[in-house]
């Protein structure tokens, strides 16, 4: 009996442990897509970018029509010290770079200039939402109830498409909002890559008797 006893204590032992180890395991949050929609012309809601959210700053998912802005660069481009170009930021959404220091540190200092949104754009060359999971972006450890700007994150491939826009255009208006709310949602949506070539057939670039179907090879496509 009293060997019995003993092997039910150590069930019993083994059985509290195991719960509370399983108990501490973290779980794994759903991360839920979010978009930048390029809405001015000549892209008129047709380019939609994937992008990832941030557990700080604005909640975009209880935003009804999400957060609608001109984009402008951050300078420096990092934003990890006050910017200097604040009057050009001011009323628009920030691009900025990641690296070098906290996301929650570049909000502050963009939020402080006067932007009503930030978009972060990572720096490893080639990243994409294809080959990377989305992931949430977290703060600096510290109180970031005094950031109330809408943050989102773009990997490198998916960013290229954004400041190529700004590049070319005087204008990029921009919504900020998840991906199920995006403008003509549930409509078939061609993949960024795809508008550039069909916006330079519809203006007559491509030379006469070339090839006009659709062509996949822009590594921006969105999934």
């Amino acid at each position: 009996m009293g060997g019995d006893s003993v092997r039910m204590d150590h069930k019993g032992v083994y059985r509290v442990k195991l719960v509370a180890e399983v108990s501490q395991a973290p779980e794994e949050e759903e991360v839920v897509p979010h978009v930048v929609q390029l809405i001015s012309p000549p892209f008129l809601g047709r380019t939609v970018i994937t992008a990832g959210p941030a557990k700080f700053g604005m909640d975009l998912t209880k935003q009804e029509h999400g957060v609608k802005g001109s984009i402008a660069k951050a300078s420096p481009y990092t934003a990890c010290v006050p910017v200097d170009n604040a009057a050009q930021l001011k009323g628009h959404i920030a691009v900025a770079l990641r690296g070098d220091c906290m996301f929650a540190v570049k909000a502050r200092h963009l939020q402080e200039a006067g932007a009503i949104g930030v978009i972060f754009i990572d720096h490893r060359e080639g990243s994409n939402s294809q080959d990377t999971p989305l992931f949430q972006m977290v703060g600096d450890g510290d109180s970031t109830e005094d950031l109330t700007l809408p943050l989102v994150f773009l990997f490198s491939q998916e960013g290229a498409v954004l400041t190529s826009a700004l590049k070319e255009n005087h204008n990029v208006d921009v919504l900020l909002l998840p991906k199920e709310r995006q403008l003509g949602h549930g409509k078939t949506e061609k993949p960024a890559g795809m508008n550039i070539k069909l916006r330079l057939a519809e203006e007559g670039e491509l030379e006469d008797g070339a090839a006009r179907g659709p062509t996949l090879n822009a590594p921006d496509a969105e999934p």
